[in-house]
């Protein structure tokens, strides 16, 4: 018999009643405490999901809780059962162990490492799976460092192949794009950067003669391809693309007071 307000069912959970509140209500416990100043929703967390090789796919959770701490908190961080799976994603809280759940206090500066196990080359595609009770932050973003761009992992997918081994230095989740910093958008309004394909060059444009430090050619894997450095500040600059495959390939520059630009341009030989 189902239990309800017919047959007077002591059981019956009333709409209206504290529990559906933002708190617990009042708890007998021995060790005394007010649960009433306690919130009863989940932790405000994300839920990441890393689909491998188009197979099969992990799930790490990112929670935010203020008692917590950056480093390994016992009963708030998990380490994955599976750590001998050949390829995986996990976060590196410390060096000798994979975590699927990492709890710690919220910072909009934040920036958590994330990490890439590769038994042999592997496809990842990285995108929140989920949104639990998580309002801290508008965006969040996979960030590589090896390029310097930032992907939009709430809205659509990081999709990036590696070859084998543990990367665990490279990558990082934020939520906020330091390339759209003021100095971003003027370096960017002041460079234009494009492929000729009929030329089959790189060109830049540099109206305002910045002084460029280097300029890096990386394939979406995140190899570097090619890279000048001292480029001085010319009005124009070209290099040589013939020997790249058809593809997106990522351009970065860097300046002499530590400005920087990435971009995307599409190589068609």
């Amino acid at each position: 018999m189902k239990e309800g307000l017919a047959n007077n069912s002591e059981f019956e959970r009333n709409t209206n009643d504290e529990n559906n509140t933002s708190r617990w209500g009042e708890i007998q416990n021995v060790a005394n405490v007010d649960y009433t100043q306690y919130s009863n929703k989940e932790l405000p967390q994300i839920k990441i999901h890393t689909v491998l090789n188009n197979k099969y796919s992990r799930e790490a959770v990112l929670a935010f809780n203020n008692r917590a701490t950056d480093a390994f908190d016992l009963g708030m961080d998990a380490k994955t059962a599976e750590n001998s799976l050949p390829n995986d994603a996990y976060f590196p809280i410390d060096a000798t162990s994979q975590y699927v759940i990492s709890t710690l206090p919220f910072d909009i500066n934040k920036k958590i490492p994330f990490a890439f196990k590769v038994g042999s080359q592997t496809t990842f595609k990285v995108t929140v799976g989920k949104l639990i009770n998580f309002t801290e932050a508008e965006n969040i973003y996979m960030h590589d460092k090896v390029t310097g761009l930032y992907h939009d992992i709430k809205n659509n997918f990081f999709e990036i192949t590696l070859p084998t081994g543990i990367v665990k230095d490279r990558f990082e989740i934020t939520f906020r794009n330091a390339n759209l910093s003021t100095g971003e958008n003027v370096l960017s309004e002041s460079l234009t950067v494009y492929q000729n394909n009929n030329d089959k060059t790189l060109n830049i444009a540099n109206p305002q003669m910045i002084d460029l430090k280097s300029c890096a050619i990386y394939d979406v894997a995140g190899k570097l391809l090619f890279t000048k450095n001292k480029l001085g500040a010319n009005a124009e600059y070209e290099f040589s693309t013939s020997n790249l495959s058809d593809g997106v390939y990522i351009v970065r520059l860097n300046t002499n007071d530590n400005r920087e630009m990435g971009i995307k341009v599409m190589v068609k030989n």
